[in-house]
């Protein structure tokens, strides 16, 4: 018995075959594919987005806590080197800062957007930072990134160069005027996982 070649049944075949090899691609929304392929990377998944504002809005420093702003960036970012200067981002900070003496400037500053940050990078003080992110997989950040963090918690995040000016400096100005009211809740107090 001869067989015949059935070109639309091969056709046929291999479009299903991509189909499946595209469907199992397909990321799971909110979840992260495992690295060895098995699966759903339950870790990650099972993380919820943190509400910023609501953050933000139940965290006040101690009278003498630091604040810090922490600035993830890169020398070859053009966004990264437009915030820095007298006349920009920065100088504005620092300006500020002098009637603020207890927030502090940290730039985080790798050589390239593409690389990823280092220990050295991070002062002895905000080391801890940098574990939460090599734990979570996160040294590798979009930037300009900017964090405000009191103790060992980020307390409000938030990306790109204009979000400086229409949320992370007001957020800085709320936290300072709310230093030493002691308007923490529990919550705030806790030093979480979830960054």
């Amino acid at each position: 018995m001869a067989t015949t070649w059935k070109p639309f049944k091969r056709a046929g075949m291999l479009a299903l075959a991509m189909a499946m090899a595209m469907a199992s691609a397909v990321a799971i929304p909110g979840a992260a594919r495992a690295q060895d392929g098995s699966g759903v990377d339950e870790t990650r998944a099972a993380r919820t987005p943190i509400d910023w504002e609501a953050r933000l809005a139940s965290s006040a420093p101690k009278a003498d806590q630091p604040v810090y702003l922490i600035v993830h960036s890169a020398d070859d970012c053009k966004f990264c080197q437009r915030w820095k200067g007298p006349l920009s981002g920065e100088g504005e900070l620092r300006r500020w800062s002098k009637d603020h003496p207890l927030v502090k400037l940290v730039i985080v500053e790798r050589s390239q957007i593409a690389g990823a940050e280092t220990e050295a990078l991070y002062p002895p003080e905000l080391l801890p930072f940098f574990e939460k992110r090599r734990a979570n997989g996160a040294l590798k950040t979009g930037v300009p990134l900017f964090e405000a963090a009191i103790g060992h918690r980020i307390v409000y995040r938030t990306y790109g160069y204009s979000s400086w000016r229409r949320s992370m400096f007001p957020a800085l100005q709320a936290l300072e005027s709310r230093r030493g009211a002691g308007a923490r809740d529990a919550a705030a107090d806790q030093d979480d996982n979830k960054e």
